[in-house]
């Protein structure tokens, strides 16, 4: 496996013997096809590789071989977590075919071939960081599926049949084909014309077969495969809505028609979207469950071309005669405020029949805010919000300062700009939403948000100098009382 582009190749060996040759032949590959050496390999200690002829093929190529110590694979922990990837994925082939484990090399190799194609967390396949140019899909094939390949046997009479009743294994390197197994006279062949039916799986029994609708998969565009040369496109034969009840039911040729996207969806243009956390978490840090939300960015579409009016909802008071009733809307969390109870059950309930729900009862945790209720008040503090920046800053066990900003500081625009404002502009970012809650920081979070386009290190200090002042009280929050004060009280 390759440690920057995380592409993997997977060689069968009948012996340890015969990893040698396998590993002096790779090696030359990579020479030949990439026109670049390998400078360095990574290995545990298995007698394989600390034998004598591994020792001399790795000091005549140059290369330098690093041993894990013995029992710590977490020393090598990307190879051996790929290796628990690549079987967790067979196993899922296996399984999903209903194949007999005499199948489980061409899994391997199907599993290697498909995790090669997966995107990662940069979203570009290994295939892509090692060819630059993105992978094809379009000859993926349900492994273990039902298959018809041509029948090529020179001697067969004008009455035999044109196709082989087959099950798909493997795909094939260095040749234009699909490897399959024709089950009934127990031999394996290479065919560049085959008809696949993807939803029927031959060795599944009647117990396992599963109903469920089939749908055409969307084309993608066509590139190469990984190291594997692409067969002629054909296209796919569908059983129908649902499992067949025998293998003879399926037509061997039936015309279908491919239906084309109407052409009002070539105005529409994807300018980009970003993925938000995929964990959702408790005011104490922990996790609540998991989540998948995909946005588009759009503030990049351009007016009267992407979009002529413009509303973004937002969070107002309006005076109504029946009491307060409040929603604030942030992606798929509602926050519900209301003067009286059954307002909020009757919205529950109205939301409920649109669509399904969860009620996460009384508000705790919402966009970085706690709530504590007491029968004294109720007290809104963003204590997880300031940990986090205290511990991003880097100042945990700092010494706290007394007051947000120096004592005497006065700021100049006329400085020597910081080389790289980023950090500065972040921090004072999370400074001033944590105002919200911390009424003592906002006159020395709004100050130092005036020099973001024009600061220097003596701007940063001050920020820094205000985290401090942080590590004082991060509980401290703001308490609304039940209570009607008879007077309020301004202290300067």
């Amino acid at each position: 496996m390759g440690d920057y582009s995380r592409v993997t190749w997977t060689f069968l060996l009948h012996h340890k013997t015969q990893i040698m040759p396998t590993l002096s032949s790779f090696f030359t590959k990579i020479a030949t096809q990439f026109d670049t050496k390998i400078k360095s390999i990574r290995t545990d200690n298995g007698s394989e590789f600390l034998s004598l002829s591994c020792h001399n093929l790795l000091q005549n190529l140059g290369i330098l071989h690093h041993k894990t110590c013995i029992y710590t694979p977490q020393q090598n922990g990307v190879v051996e977590r790929k290796h628990r990837y690549l079987l967790q994925v067979a196993r899922v082939l296996m399984f999903q075919s209903g194949l007999p484990r005499t199948f489980w090399a061409d899994s391997i190799l199907i599993a290697t071939h498909i995790i090669n194609k997966l995107p990662k967390l940069n979203w570009k396949t290994p295939y892509e960081l090692l060819y630059n140019k993105p992978p094809t899909y379009d000859n993926l094939k349900a492994f273990g599926c039902l298959c018809f390949a041509s029948n090529t046997d020179p001697h067969k009479s004008k009455f035999d049949p044109r196709a082989i009743k087959c099950i798909f294994i493997r795909y094939v390197q260095g040749q234009k084909g699909y490897k399959v197994y024709d089950p009934d006279n127990n031999v394996s062949f290479v065919s560049r014309d085959v008809v696949f039916h993807e939803t029927a799986f031959p060795y599944l029994t009647f117990e396992q077969l599963m109903p469920q609708s089939v749908s055409l998969p969307t084309p993608i565009p066509n590139t190469d495969t990984l190291s594997i040369l692409d067969p002629t496109p054909i296209v796919p034969t569908h059983s129908g809505p649902h499992q067949p009840s025998s293998l003879t039911d399926i037509p061997r040729d039936r015309p279908q028609r491919q239906k084309k996207p109407p052409a009002w969806l070539n105005d529409f243009h994807c300018h980009s979207t970003s993925s938000l956390p995929p964990v959702k978490l408790k005011s104490d840090g922990t996790m609540d469950h998991y989540k998948a939300l995909l946005v588009a960015k759009g503030y990049n579409q351009i007016e009267d071309i992407d979009y002529v009016d413009r509303f973004s909802l937002v969070a107002k008071a309006v005076t109504t005669n029946d009491g307060l009733l409040a929603l604030l809307v942030y992606v798929d969390d509602i926050l519900i405020t209301s003067s009286t109870e059954s307002q909020i059950m009757d919205v529950k309930r109205f939301l409920d029949m649109a669509f399904t729900i969860k009620d996460m009862g009384r508000a705790q945790y919402f966009l970085g805010l706690e709530f504590y209720n007491s029968p004294a008040g109720l007290t809104v503090s963003q204590h997880k919000y300031t940990r986090d920046i205290i511990r991003d800053v880097g100042l945990a066990s700092c010494k706290p300062a007394k007051t947000p900003l120096p004592l005497g500081v006065k700021f100049s625009a006329h400085t020597t700009p910081l080389e790289d404002p980023g950090p500065y502009r972040r921090l004072v970012g999370r400074l001033l939403y944590l105002s919200f809650t911390r009424p003592d920081i906002a006159f020395g979070a709004r100050q130092l948000s005036q020099y973001v386009h024009q600061l220097g290190q003596e701007h940063m200090d001050a920020t820094l100098h205000l985290v401090r002042y942080l590590t004082s009280g991060p509980k401290q929050g703001l308490f609304l009382s039940t209570l009607q004060l008879a007077s309020s009280h301004c202290l300067l």
